[in-house]
């Protein structure tokens, strides 16, 4: 199966997972006899990126990368973060604007246009 392949063959691959992602508990452990490489962000959600890594993490990411490659590679050179907050403001502001709109159109979630 795919499951079972990745683990033990899936070489080449970078597993990218935030600690606190639900999906991340079903995510991919490479077995030692892959060259893949799974990174666990502290704290981090389901849109967890390099740059939310600490830049040791990101070091080791493009390391790596540098070596399957086998050329130069570069980040932003910087840890952006904050990538729970902006996901959960657009959250917020998307649930305000369908609210305002169905309120607006004088209807309730789910209700039909007569």
């Amino acid at each position: 199966d795919i499951r079972n392949w990745l683990v033990h063959q899936g070489n080449n691959i970078i597993y990218i997972y935030g600690e606190l992602d639900s999906w991340s508990g079903a995510g991919i452990v490479p077995g030692p006899e892959t060259n893949a490489l799974r990174m666990v962000n502290p704290g981090g959600h389901h849109a967890t990126r390099i740059a939310d890594f600490s830049p040791e993490d990101q070091a080791k990411i493009f390391q790596t990368l540098e070596v399957w490659l086998d050329m130069k590679v570069t980040g932003l050179g910087k840890q952006t973060g904050g990538g729970y907050l902006k996901l959960n403001l657009l959250f917020l502001i998307g649930a305000i604007l369908i609210t305002y709109y169905l309120f607006l159109r004088g209807r309730k979630p789910g209700q039909q246009k007569e």
